[in-house]
Order: C-alpha cells, then sequence, then structure tokens
C-alpha cells in the first residue's frame, strides 16, 4: 500500500527533478545576457537611426513625455496609498511599487534629457555622444526643472 503512495514520487524524482537543473538555467541566462550585451557593443548602432525624421523624432519624444506622465501619475496614487495605508504590509507592497516606478521615472527622464540633446544637436545625431548618468545627476542638481517631463524638446538646460 505505501508503494502505491510513494511511487509518483519516486517518478517525479527519478524523472523529472534529474532533467531539470536550476543553476544551469541562470547560468545558461547569463550566457545569453552576455553575448546581447557583446553583440550591441559590436554592432555599434548610431543613437538615432537613419531612416528617422525630425518630425517622428519629435513625435517620439512626446510619447516618451506622455509616458513619464503616467508614471508620475501612479507614483503620485501609490503615495497616497502608501500614506493612508492601514497595515504594514500594505505599506511594504506599497514602497516596493513605489521603487518599481521611480527606477522607471528616472530611466524615462534621462532619455529624455538625452533626447533632447540629440534634437539640439541634429547634425551629430549618429555619433555617440558621452552622456552618463553622473552629468545627468549634476544637471538635474543645477536645474530642478529636469525633475518634472519637459514637453519643449528645444528645452535648454
Amino acid at each position: 500500500m505505501f508503494h502505491e503512495l510513494t511511487r509518483p514520487f519516486k517518478v517525479a524524482k527519478e524523472q523529472i527533478f534529474k532533467r531539470i537543473n536550476v543553476f544551469s538555467l541562470s547560468k545558461k541566462m547569463i550566457k545569453e545576457q552576455k553575448a546581447a550585451i557583446d553583440k550591441e557593443k559590436a554592432s555599434n548602432a548610431p543613437p538615432v537611426a537613419k531612416g528617422v525624421s525630425k518630425e517622428e523624432y519629435r513625435s517620439r519624444y512626446s510619447k516618451l513625455n506622455a509616458f513619464s506622465c503616467v508614471v508620475l501619475g501612479f507614483m503620485f496614487y501609490v503615495v497616497t496609498f502608501i500614506i493612508f495605508s492601514v497595515s504594514f504590509l500594505s505599506f511594504v507592497v506599497g514602497s516596493l511599487i513605489l521603487i518599481f516606478l521611480l527606477v522607471h521615472y528616472f530611466s524615462s527622464i534621462q532619455r529624455a534629457w538625452a533626447a533632447r540633446y540629440y534634437y539640439r544637436n541634429w547634425d551629430k545625431r549618429f555619433e555617440r555622444a558621452d552622456l552618463r548618468t553622473a552629468y545627468f545627476i549634476d544637471s538635474l542638481l543645477t536645474n530642478r526643472r529636469l525633475l518634472l517631463p519637459v514637453f519643449d524638446i528645444k528645452y535648454k538646460e
């Protein structure tokens, strides 16, 4: 009788768990990620694609600003949720969601900052500029206006 109860566990152990190796899965993912990074470095793609016109670039910039506004709206909602949270669990979940949204918001305003740079220097749009995160943070410290979405693509920092 016990043989019939333990049989599914033995089959799972011998046939399923031996084939699934969790550690090799993460190694495979790391190798694929490194290969993608190497491929991106080798391609040396220009920051702005050659077929993009100035009007299309402006349209893409406005969509990036719309994304930033939506994320900012969700952030305000989550902040009010955190303020009025009753339990510790809702506070923790709200804080984690807020951190997730903050990362996406800051990455989108950094992309908008870089997009404004390439728009101002449209003749040099195919050359990679040295736009590090440190330069972005420096420009944020000197101009607090950049913390909010800037709708004018010609805005000069």
